[in-house]
């Protein structure tokens, strides 16, 4: 059997929760619900007869997404796709980058912009060569659905302070930033 399960491994603002030196009411909050990691969704793919066929997907990495893979035992990835480029999405890259070394691969999916972004600001990664060895990039545009390891995902325009910015369909549910 087969099932697909949605995991937000992170919730928080562009800055985590609690913001340092902040001292309102939720930063001082003890309560675990206001420790909060920054923005990202775990997709999985649990094959529960062959756990070789586990399928892990990640929609943004930004600066918290060593701990978050650690917290969460991923231990591989299979693509990732991005949303748009501020850093608490895409700060995590150097760490992806780490996981694609040892899989060999991982697809990533975001905008012609976003990518733009990206190689910007990470252009040791994204060198010629190991681009297509390690991270091969794919461009995604507006409701024109693409597929990572069988998993259906559409990309919704939607409005922020970036151009070119998705929310993501996966099934019944919708990660927006």
């Amino acid at each position: 059997m087969t099932k697909l399960i949605a995991t937000l491994i992170g919730s928080g603002t562009s800055y985590g929760v609690p913001v340092p030196g902040c001292f309102c009411e939720v930063c001082c909050s003890k309560s675990k619900k206001d420790k909060r990691l920054r923005s990202s969704l775990l997709i999985q793919k649990i094959n529960e007869n062959n756990k070789e066929e586990n399928v892990n997907i990640i929609i943004d990495a930004g600066p918290d997404f060593r701990r978050q893979a650690l917290k969460y035992n991923i231990d591989h990835i299979n693509g990732i796709a991005v949303t748009h480029t501020h850093s608490d999405h895409i700060a995590g890259f150097d760490d992806v980058y780490s996981f694609a070394i040892r899989n060999k691969q991982i697809p990533v999916y975001s905008s012609l912009d976003c990518y733009g972004g990206m190689v910007e600001r990470f252009g040791y990664i994204w060198e010629k060569e190991k681009r297509s060895e390690y991270l091969p990039w794919h461009e995604i545009k507006g409701n024109k659905q693409f597929e990572i390891e069988g998993i259906p995902i559409t990309p919704i325009d939607v409005v922020h302070s970036v151009a070119q910015t998705h929310a993501f369909r996966i099934g019944d549910f919708v990660y927006m930033p």
